[in-house]
């Protein structure tokens, strides 16, 4: 797995999360007059990612306005932490469900651009400084490195569910290959590495379970409709369905890392928003 910060889609993912404070960024009068250029730039790169020129056409524009340019930069570093700490998980993942590993940077991103975060700006590594294994919720580094502090993260389940085309798959050709999925293991693994106490692994069946609960149409859904549900999706990509027993064990192991909870004796909602504390 890549971890270039600069690669297409991590600018892509960066901007389209920061896109609604664009205009407080650069002034009000400044984004009326380069709304329609950065909308054209993101819709390029949503079509077709990894067209540098037009990345570095897209940073260039945001780049004459400083504090647009002090937080994409932010956003971007943070986004390639993010990356160091998932990676080898995301291969493993990746190979499970018959993906080239090599794919799977440009594949977490597009779960980046659906996730919006609240860092500590102070702990943000420099552009150069050290950025591997580097997510903490005390004090300190890890290996020396300087560690990230997140505060909140907020999926938005609307947007998140309707991933299915444009920057995940046109650019990657991975049109047949169940991308949803490694678009949930990226979130997850996500969540995961932010409770970096927690020693747990996940794997595509968690995925899975995650990506049947957000398809299940139910906000608290029973374990049986998240069982039902995961085994349609799954059956679209050419996936075994999962047994009872899998998805009791998959929901225990994402509660676990407060990507869901029990809302009674068999029923489940997923948590939006992930708070850690200092």
């Amino acid at each position: 797995m890549s971890t270039n910060p600069n690669a297409p889609h991590f600018v892509l993912a960066a901007v389209k999360r920061l896109y609604a404070v664009l205009p407080d960024l650069v002034g009000e009068t400044a984004w009326n007059e380069i709304q329609d250029q950065v909308d054209a730039y993101i819709a390029a790169l949503e079509t077709k990612p990894n067209e540098y020129l037009v990345s570095t056409q897209l940073v260039g524009l945001l780049a004459q306005y400083e504090s647009a340019r002090q937080r994409l930069a932010a956003e971007i570093k943070v986004q390639e932490v993010i990356s160091r700490n998932i990676a080898a998980q995301m291969q493993v993942i990746a190979q499970a469900l018959g993906f080239d590993p090599t794919t799977t940077d440009g594949l977490s991103a597009a779960a980046y651009a659906h996730l919006e975060w609240e860092v500590d700006p102070a702990t943000i590594p420099a552009p150069g400084e050290d950025a591997n294994r580097s997510i903490t919720m005390t004090e300190g580094g890890v290996g020396g490195a300087k560690s990230v502090k997140f505060k909140n993260m907020r999926l938005d389940l609307g947007d998140f569910s309707k991933i299915a085309a444009g920057f995940v798959t046109t650019g990657f050709d991975i049109l047949d290959k169940p991308h949803p999925l490694l678009i949930a293991a990226g979130v997850l693994l996500t969540i995961h590495a932010l409770h970096d106490t927690m020693k747990i692994d996940l794997s595509e069946q968690e995925a899975s379970v995650f990506w049947g609960m957000i398809h299940s149409g139910k906000l608290k859904p029973t374990k049986t409709e998240i069982m039902n549900a995961t085994n349609a999706e799954r059956e679209k990509y050419g996936l075994e369905p999962l047994k009872e027993a899998q998805v009791r064990h998959s929901l225990v192991k994402l509660a676990q890392i407060k990507s869901i909870e029990q809302t009674g004796d068999s029923t489940y909602r997923i948590i939006e928003n992930y708070t850690i504390k200092d």
